[in-house]
């Protein structure tokens, strides 16, 4: 937000917007340059993908590109699953973290111990115990 264009046109005080910052990004951008700026102001517009279309029409396409590979906010980090797995005739508990989605992680348990009963947990639980497997 801005107070004012330029020293000499200042905008008329409002006491219910002082809260307001004006000295940074209400929202973290990823952007270290005036082209990332741009594709981020693009991205929030349009979203990633019709600017991925937008970008490939144009002659600098592939250098934007390489500024949309740069660009962190583009990458999603990949998801951990956190399972608690009560084996089926046993009833013995393992706790499991996993990077693969729950379908292939249910079918994984299914035919390693077939009657087993999963279920999701919290990060926080699984980091308690103590010698959880992965997958």
């Amino acid at each position: 937000m801005i107070r004012a264009l330029g020293s000499s046109i200042s905008f008329p005080a409002n006491e219910h917007l002082k809260w307001l910052p004006d000295a940074e990004p209400t929202f973290p951008i990823d952007a270290d340059n005036p082209v990332k700026l741009l594709l981020s102001l693009l991205i929030s517009l349009y979203g990633p993908d019709e600017v991925a279309v937008l970008i490939a029409h144009v002659a600098a396409g592939t250098e934007l590109q390489a500024y949309l590979q740069e660009m962190k906010s583009l990458h999603e980090d990949e998801l951990e699953w956190y399972w608690k797995v009560t084996i089926g005739k046993t009833s013995k508990v393992e706790y499991w973290k996993t990077s693969k989605g729950p379908t292939e992680f249910r079918a994984h348990i299914a035919s390693k111990y077939a009657g087993s009963a999963i279920i999701g947990v919290a990060k926080g639980t699984f980091h308690r115990i103590p010698k959880p497997k992965s997958y």
